[in-house]
């Protein structure tokens, strides 16, 4: 995607919904990944929020 391992160490450790977003399309443009793929990238961040905000519940 043209991005240097150093330019991604400068991220935050959780992107905003909007950044992910803005990653996952890009690397669906660019071919780095199907449609599929970035759904199943998706439903697997939505089930580690969830299991994140059961942990802070109790």
């Amino acid at each position: 995607m043209g991005l240097t391992r150093g330019a991604i160490h400068n991220w935050p450790n959780e992107l905003t919904t909007r950044q992910q977003d803005e990653v996952i399309g890009a690397a669906i443009r660019l071919g780095k990944i199907t449609p599929e793929q970035a759904w199943e990238l998706v439903k697997n961040d939505e089930r580690q929020r969830d299991k994140r905000g059961q942990g802070d519940a109790h």
